[in-house]
């Protein structure tokens, strides 16, 4: 996967390609759990990728304002 910097008024858009779509929600779910080395998909800060991380995904789906 390759990661692009996020823009700053689109944090869901985790691999910066200035859209919130599937490949966001599949960094998601391959990062689910406690966070480690790499934690791109902790959207909330909760340190841990969960549900409420895959929410904001959803609630942000489509391309970057």
């Amino acid at each position: 996967v390759i990661y692009i910097a996020k823009p700053p008024n689109c944090a869901s858009d985790i691999n910066g390609d200035g859209q919130v779509g599937v490949n966001d929600l599949l960094i998601v779910i391959d990062q689910w759990g406690e966070c480690d080395d790499d934690c791109s998909a902790d959207l909330n800060g909760d340190e841990e990728v969960g549900v409420n991380d895959l929410l904001i995904v959803l609630d942000a789906w489509g391309p970057c304002p």
